[in-house]
């Protein structure tokens, strides 16, 4: 379903939420209380807008974007004009990155279409450090 609707995603998301979103977005990123340049898991990542707005305060992150769509990371890297944001296609339930790889992990709309959300927080806080 996810690779059909990805090219109106951004703006199915803006409409849905009367443009609310990019608040929420950028709200999610300050209180992942990122260090400068540190390392940010967007999980579910979709088209990348959290993984965008992340940058957007710090061009010096490193942000690595997960989804298990293909059509959603294709409409996000084309729109990736950095080039610094990493690119993966994966399962929330079974992350590919060691214990600890992140400062913070983010996601958007991932909690509401998976059918175990405790699985996949707890596979996100596996990959972040302590205290992260």
């Amino acid at each position: 379903m996810f690779d059909r609707i990805a090219r109106r995603y951004r703006l199915a998301n803006s409409v849905m939420t009367l443009g609310r979103d990019r608040a929420w977005r950028r709200a999610a990123i300050r209180a992942a209380g990122l260090p400068p340049g540190g390392y940010l898991l967007d999980v579910g990542a979709g088209t990348g807008e959290l993984a965008f707005t992340a940058l957007q305060g710090d061009v010096r992150l490193h942000v690595a974007a997960v989804d298990s769509s293909l059509g959603m990371l294709a409409v996000g890297r084309r729109g990736d004009r950095t080039g610094r944001i990493s690119w993966c296609c994966g399962d929330a339930r079974r992350l590919p990155f060691r214990d600890g790889s992140f400062d913070a992990a983010v996601s958007g709309y991932l909690l509401r279409n998976v059918p175990d959300p405790l699985e996949v927080m707890r596979e996100q806080v596996r990959v972040v450090r302590p205290g992260g």
